[in-house]
């Protein structure tokens, strides 16, 4: 019988150790850091509200269904596109619904 270093149950000595250290240092990474705690520096400015010609007819579309008490309010944007391409799928018509 030969007699190296790496026998069996050498083999089975390490992994076993190799085991309980990956054990230890996965229970300490993930208890040494509170999330609550953590300081995180964003590189990017905030959002900003961006001011179109469309704000203010915005606002007065709001003010006008707080007046008139509308309960649903149906708008309807011209044109029509579709940017994505997923008309494809259905001959590249748009279906038409009614709700009432």
């Amino acid at each position: 019988m030969k007699h190296t270093f790496w026998n069996k149950q050498t083999c089975r000595k390490m992994r076993i150790v190799l085991i309980i250290m990956s054990f230890s240092l996965l229970l300490v990474s993930c208890a040494s850091m509170d999330p609550a705690n953590v300081d995180v520096e964003l590189k990017t400015a905030p959002p900003v509200a961006q001011v179109t010609s469309f704000t203010q007819a915005l606002a007065d579309l709001g003010l006008m269904t707080e007046i008139y008490n509308v309960d649903e309010v149906k708008i309807q944007s011209n044109p029509i596109g579709d940017n994505t391409g997923t008309s494809g799928s259905t001959g590249g018509k748009y279906q038409e619904t009614s709700q009432k």
